[in-house]
């Protein structure tokens, strides 16, 4: 098989300048919060420094973005936009209709907002930079945000560690979720690891799994794990062994509930793995409130979920879990295009798992895959590590599956400049 294929580049003909890797590193982080916020104060539009900071951030993102798209256009070579950012962009528009019912409007028009950057941004990125880039910078972005974690944690271990029934937790939420981006770097690091020294590698690893350990994230140790096995499946060179692998992978989930957890049973309980943690109660409670006050057009993008949340439960200052949270904010008319947009995707992910992708291909599936499992469970795609790459693969993954088409046609290609069968130039960029 030709050796190519199986190399992920992470060179680029265009590099992107260093305003745009700075953008780019900032909306990945959030930017960081570095203090613990009263969920109310969101609510009630109290305005702090780190708001201000948050907000200028985020603000200079949308019209750097608008100026490039505005520029483009007058030169005559305007972007193509597939289906699923065309689908974004009206939930989004659904979602931002729901900013004349919310209780916190401002709350509302800024998480809108957001989402509308993210979109738009990493489109651009995707369309100028390439989709390996943009993997190599979450890469990046991911493990310098759990090395701060992991300084934070002897620095200022009041900032990261939370008590939580009972147990210490590396959480880091000021900083960023290191469920999350533990998950990213470590999956991220395995698929890399032929393009890291190998001290490197070793020593992250090391690190990556002491601050995943120690955050005592179940979701984030069952993708991981899940996410390796397939990668050394995939890789093994006979099909027996293949085959081994992926019936591991099926009885993985069954083995993973029922023996590892209960063994970790002091450290992390399991009787709440049914209920996920309490959330399918808040699901059920937050759904019946959305269809009985306001089914079509919901009841306010995030400030909904952040005043029922809490009152559902003190402890949850959200919906967890972003098909509920567009449901009880935007009501059907966002939910739609959420959901067909996240199956549209998940279905071209799947495809990229196969044997016969790409290194390059298998990341993206692997990688939005996994994402959508986190925004099932709580993820936000507004904003921060979750939607900056989640949206950038909203754009990679139609991007390469174009580049496919293009590459071995089974039917003559059409021209026009609407076709989404037409290869644009180097979109991929590897």
């Amino acid at each position: 098989m030709n050796q190519s294929r199986h190399t992920w580049s992470l060179d680029s003909t265009k590099r992107p300048p260093t305003f745009v890797v700075v953008m780019f590193f900032l909306l990945f982080s959030g930017p960081p919060s570095l203090r613990l916020r009263d969920p109310g104060d969101s609510l009630d539009s109290v305005i702090d420094p780190t708001v201000i900071v948050q907000s200028l951030v985020w603000v200079v993102a949308g019209i750097w973005t608008l100026f490039q798209l505005r520029k483009d256009s007058r030169r005559g070579c305007p972007m193509w936009m597939g289906g699923p950012d065309k689908l974004g962009i009206l939930m989004i528009l659904f979602l931002g209709l729901s900013t004349w019912v919310s209780e916190a409007p401002l709350l509302t028009a800024f998480k809108v907002g957001q989402m509308l950057v993210c979109l738009l941004f990493t489109w651009m990125f995707i369309y100028r930079y390439g989709v390996a880039r943009c993997l190599h910078y979450v890469f990046l972005g991911s493990v310098a945000l759990c090395l701060a974690i992991a300084v934070s944690a002897f620095a200022a271990p009041d900032l990261v560690f939370f008590l939580d029934d009972g147990v210490m937790r590396l959480r880091g939420d000021p900083i960023a979720v290191m469920g999350t981006v533990g998950t990213y770097s470590t999956i991220l690091l395995f698929l890399k690891h032929q393009q890291i020294p190998r001290w490197m590698f070793w020593s992250l690893l090391a690190v990556l799994s002491t601050l995943l350990a120690l955050s005592l994230t179940r979701q984030a140790w069952f993708l991981v794990s899940a996410s390796v096995f397939l990668y050394f499946s995939r890789r093994s060179k006979g099909a027996f062994l293949r085959w081994i692998g992926f019936a591991f992978l099926l009885v993985f989930p069954f083995v993973f509930v029922y023996y590892i957890l209960p063994a970790l049973q002091e450290y992390r309980a399991t009787d709440t793995i049914w209920s996920l943690t309490g959330r399918t109660d808040l699901w059920v409670y937050l759904v019946q409130v959305a269809f009985a006050r306001s089914a079509w057009t919901g009841l306010g993008y995030y400030s909904a979920s952040r005043i029922l949340a809490l009152d559902f439960n003190s402890g949850m200052g959200t919906a967890h879990s972003i098909f509920v949270e567009v449901l009880l904010g935007g009501g059907l008319l966002s939910l739609i295009p959420c959901m067909v947009l996240c199956i549209w995707l998940a279905r071209q992910a799947f495809r990229f798992l196969s044997k016969n992708r790409t290194d390059l291909e298998f990341a993206c599936g692997t990688i939005f895959l996994v994402t959508l499992a986190i925004g099932l469970l709580g993820g936000d795609f507004a904003s921060g590590e979750i939607g900056i790459t989640f949206w950038s693969l909203a754009a990679a993954l139609p991007a390469m599956s174009r580049h496919r088409v293009a590459a071995h046609p089974i039917a003559p290609i059409s021209n026009h400049p609407e076709s989404p069968l037409r290869l644009r130039t180097n979109p991929l960029h590897t």
